[in-house]
């Protein structure tokens, strides 16, 4: 057998997990983003999804569970920080890096996601916490085109909202919005 055909048939046996984009936005384009020429704050986190969404109904029972978890009773916020959070647990399949301001809010977005698949609460051996010692407030310049500009903060602080769910699927190319705070349904592509 000649190694392209063994990278062949490794490669069709390789398996994709579907993905879960979970998307948090900070200030509205009108707040002091704009004012002082700079990009809201944003987070997004991604987790590997295991079940079966082979069906709308599947589908539609992800994004129900969704909107109740990061929806109701009122949409899910943190105070998003400097520190960096990060929840390893290899056996599930996570690899959380999250930045709060401290380690409850940190567990808070942590649990969130983990209640997704039904895996709340987390286990707290598999979390750890990195702590930088740097001035997060100086703020660098660049000269383009003979024009200085302010290079984007490093590690932004402020109160972020969920506003948006996505499925990725490998082989569709575009992303399956599940939950949109924008708009008042589930979502329009299940319907």
């Amino acid at each position: 057998m000649s190694l392209f055909m063994a990278f062949l048939i490794a490669n069709s046996m390789r398996r994709f997990s579907f993905c879960l984009k979970l998307n948090y936005f900070g200030e509205k384009k009108t707040d002091s983003a704009k004012v002082n020429d700079r990009y809201p704050i944003r987070a997004k986190y991604t987790i590997r999804y295991k079940e079966d969404i082979s069906s709308k109904a599947n589908v539609k029972a992800l994004a129900t569970k969704i909107n109740n978890i990061f929806n109701k009773p009122v949409v899910h916020s943190f105070d998003k920080g400097r520190n960096k959070y990060s929840y390893r647990d290899k056996e599930k399949g996570y690899e959380l890096i999250i930045t709060a301001t401290n380690k409850n809010e940190a567990k808070s977005v942590i649990n969130s996601l983990l209640e997704i698949q039904g895996d709340n609460p987390l286990k707290e051996d598999c979390l750890s916490e990195s702590v930088i010692d740097k001035n997060w407030l100086t703020t660098e310049t660049i000269r383009v085109n003979g024009e200085t500009h302010k290079k984007p903060k490093q590690r932004p602080i402020g109160k972020v909202w969920f506003t948006h769910a996505e499925l990725s699927v490998h082989g569709v190319t575009k992303d399956i919005t599940l939950v949109d705070n924008k708009r008042p349904v589930i979502s329009t592509y299940l319907d």
